[in-house]
């Protein structure tokens, strides 16, 4: 009897690892990846998620010389560097 309770620990320990393993496996919906893009401080394209996907074309023919632009790349939540 002392085997057959031991077997069924071992199973269930091994039911729970798998189970944990299956989760675990799974990506999480945090964090994600992203970029903005901006013209004198002001947001004029940004993609987060599956919009990465999407190409857009930026039009700059209105910026003048002195304007700046500038790209903030996020990943998993934090601004990339």
């Amino acid at each position: 009897m002392l085997a057959t309770i031991s077997k069924t620990k071992a199973v269930k320990m091994l039911a729970v690892v798998g189970i944990c393993a299956m989760l675990f496996s799974f990506s999480s919906p945090w964090g994600g990846e992203g970029f903005q893009i901006f013209l004198n401080n002001k947001v004029v394209l940004q993609q987060f998620g599956n919009d990465m996907n999407v190409v857009e074309t930026l039009n700059l023919q209105q910026a003048s010389p002195n304007d700046e632009i500038s790209v903030k790349y996020h990943h998993c939540g934090k601004i990339g560097k």
